[in-house]
């Protein structure tokens, strides 16, 4: 829902009305860049990715966002290591506006 503002100048005897829409705190959107590595970033074919999406974003969200606009990590998105500020971060966790994200492909080994 949008608040709607109405404003009135006068000026030199003249009013001026004018108005302009306010949106919900969770219309709001943020730029994410996330950096790729390993088979993630071969298979979408770039080291960074820019994601809109509006706040609040967890980490779960996001990766949700990024398998509906890249499919071709679709398979993968439930087993991918995000960073957060260079930390391993939760599936909850918040994602703030200026954080450092970056995914990881999972990793095994013997």
């Amino acid at each position: 829902m949008n608040n709607l503002v109405i404003n009135r100048i006068k000026r030199n005897n003249s009013t001026i009305n004018f108005s302009y829409q306010i949106p919900h705190s969770s219309e709001v959107s943020m730029k994410i860049e996330v950096t790729l590595f390993a088979t993630l970033k071969e298979r979408i074919g770039k080291r960074q990715i820019n994601i809109e999406i509006s706040e609040p974003v967890s980490v779960s969200r996001l990766l949700s966002e990024i398998s509906n606009q890249y499919p071709q990590i679709k398979n993968s998105s439930g087993n991918i290591l995000v960073s957060v500020n260079q930390e391993f971060a939760a599936k909850d966790q918040i994602i703030a506006l200026g954080d450092e994200v970056a995914m990881f492909p999972p990793v095994s080994g013997g």
